[in-house]
């Protein structure tokens, strides 16, 4: 259980650590004229790659859930096999199934919300998985002979 605590802090370590040096830039940059423009800017800069746009506030909210994605994925792999430790309520063979399903159930989230946090259109992404499962259903699924 050691372990569980120790991956929890480590998950708000990098992000608090992110948001500090924010801080002490705005602290830096505050007392000089012209500052509150200067970070008002910053904050607002963004680009765009064909229809895709970045902005600073994007990026930066992205990596700290990305860290924290990470930590949650080591959490949970630790929290599983805690679980089993404990309560043997579950085969031995079906603990790992179980963790890869929950690290892949939550980089699945993570993508889906760097996607839509970039501006990417989930409307072809249904149609795309519908032809895939009828695919696979096509190609593997094997008729009765």
């Amino acid at each position: 259980m050691q372990k569980i605590h120790v991956g929890a802090y480590l998950a708000f370590i990098v992000p608090l650590l992110i948001i500090l040096s924010m801080f002490i830039i705005i602290l830096w940059f505050n007392p000089y004229p012209g500052s509150e423009y200067l970070l008002l800017s910053l904050k607002n800069f963004s680009f765009n790659i064909s229809s895709i746009s970045f902005s600073i506030s994007n990026i930066l909210m992205t990596v700290i859930i990305f860290f924290i994605t990470r930590a949650f994925v080591h959490v949970g792999k630790l929290f599983i096999q805690a679980l089993h430790e404990q309560n043997a309520w579950f085969n031995n063979s079906i603990m790992t199934p179980i963790q890869v399903t929950f690290t892949y159930l939550s980089w699945m989230l993570f993508t889906i919300y760097a996607l839509n946090t970039f501006g990417f259109s989930f409307k072809s992404l249904a149609f795309i998985a519908g032809g895939l499962k009828y695919w696979y259903w096509f190609r593997y699924a094997k008729p009765y002979q």
